[in-house]
């Protein structure tokens, strides 16, 4: 073990530096793969070496078994998963793994790509997911909710909240929906009453997730904003949108209520810690605005030019090069921990851009 101390803890020009995690592989790389084929940019030939090596990376990082010992350990199965960096980690997440899921199916829907995973693999992810469902209709993250809230009571750190126990969240249950309903789509003979019975629990644990003023709570990125953006999409796989559903147009009005004037969003990591939404002091953010953006292009908002106006600000804030530069901190966990995903302000930007010019046929003229 010790050679593998330096994955996690090194020396910097800051002095002893460490991290929880062997990285965020898994996690970047499925986004990163959805950008790029809901954008047509996975197709384009110059692109479909990468494509096909994110297909092997994916192929590769799929856990094949599941832990020794399981029930003795109370451990939770792992046959099937993704992690959220790499299989050494060998945690199951239900979000990574239905976010793996999404991605490998895509990919291998494309005719230049081979098909690297197999059917059974496939199910495999399937069959764990739909064994994570919580009661009310939730996804936890590394496992189901096996025990009370009031396990907190015994919580002694000082930095740390929730972490006593299990706890369902908005973007845990968005992202096996959107990974589930891709999966049907592609093999609609498999378990489609199962299947279908865990997406309609979910979407309405997403509904009672939702806060009086339209938002959802963030516990994994910053916050009320990103809540928003995986719940508006996850409504969406079951036709709830803006103009058809309370909730939708709800969820569209509290984005809408705190775009700035620029035409961008930008979210303090203090709605983390607070629990309400605090504006960044250093206004919009351009990840924030990102997905903002696609959570309203998936609900279908047409409010005014609300969406256009984010995206005239994403392409203002792009730099000559191509690249769009780094601001505040993106993830979160346990409300008072951040973590930087510096791919983040590639992916998103790049995805809503493209969304739009699929939706619209071109990208706004900007002065």
């Amino acid at each position: 073990m010790r050679d593998r101390l330096p994955d996690v803890l090194w020396m910097c020009y800051e002095g002893l530096a460490a991290c929880g995690t062997n990285g965020s592989q898994l996690w970047d790389t499925a986004f990163a793969v959805q950008a790029a084929v809901e954008t047509g940019l996975a197709g384009l030939k110059d692109n479909r070496e990468c494509m096909l090596k994110a297909l092997q990376f994916l192929e590769s990082t799929q856990i094949r078994k599941d832990p020794e010992n399981m029930r003795r350990t109370y451990r939770q199965a792992t046959k099937g998963a993704w992690p959220f960096s790499t299989r050494d980690q060998a945690y199951t997440v239900s979000d990574t793994t239905a976010e793996g899921l999404k991605s490998a199916v895509l990919l291998q829907q494309a005719s230049f790509l081979p098909k690297l995973i197999s059917d059974d693999r496939l199910k495999q992810a399937v069959d764990l997911l739909l064994g994570m469902q919580n009661r009310g209709g939730g996804f936890a993250s590394y496992e189901l909710v096996r025990a009370s809230q009031l396990m907190e009571y015994l919580n002694a750190s000082e930095v740390f909240g929730s972490i006593m126990v299990e706890y369902t969240y908005p973007e845990c249950t968005t992202s096996v929906v959107l990974g589930l309903t891709t999966f049907t789509k592609a093999y609609p003979d498999y378990k489609p009453r199962e299947i279908k019975r865990c997406i309609d629990g979910a979407i309405q644990y997403v509904i009672k997730a939702q806060r009086s003023d339209g938002s959802w709570y963030g516990s994994w990125g910053v916050c009320f904003t990103y809540a928003a953006m995986f719940a508006l999409q996850s409504m969406a796989c079951v036709d709830m949108y803006f103009d058809s559903c309370w909730e939708g147009m709800k969820g569209c009005a509290f984005l809408i209520d705190r775009q700035n004037a620029d035409g961008g969003w930008g979210e303090s990591f203090a709605s983390c810690e607070q629990k309400k939404y605090i504006p960044h002091p250093d206004g919009s953010q351009v990840v924030h605005t990102a997905w903002a953006v696609l959570g309203l292009m998936a609900a279908k908002c047409s409010y005014g030019d609300t969406v256009k106006r984010g995206i005239i600000y994403l392409m203002k804030k792009q730099q000559p090069n191509g690249e769009w530069l780094q601001e505040s901190i993106e993830g979160v966990f346990n409300h008072s921990c951040g973590i930087r995903y510096p791919n983040f302000k590639f992916i998103f930007p790049i995805w809503a851009l493209g969304r739009y010019a699929e939706l619209h046929g071109n990208l706004p003229l900007i002065d």
